[in-house]
């Protein structure tokens, strides 16, 4: 089983919405809340083959995440 491309949206959305509502609040509560919801999805679809997907996402994360740490800092 891989996952779609719809569900990669889903849980890219997420993401993007975690990070969006992060406000003020400390970076590794944030971070904290984006794992939980990953390792849920990651989970999910373990079985079969499901690492082109689980690539992209986890790039796409590492941006968001470096886009919220690079805003931070300044």
């Amino acid at each position: 089983m891989t996952p779609k491309k719809k569900s990669c949206k889903k849980v890219k959305a997420k993401i993007r919405e975690l990070i969006k509502n992060a406000g003020t609040k400390p970076t590794q509560d944030v971070i904290k809340r984006i794992n939980t919801g990953l390792i849920g999805w990651v989970n999910y679809f373990r079985v079969g083959n499901s690492s082109k997907a689980f690539s992209n996402v986890r790039d796409y994360t590492e941006m968001k995440v470096r886009t919220l740490l690079t805003r931070r800092k300044q």
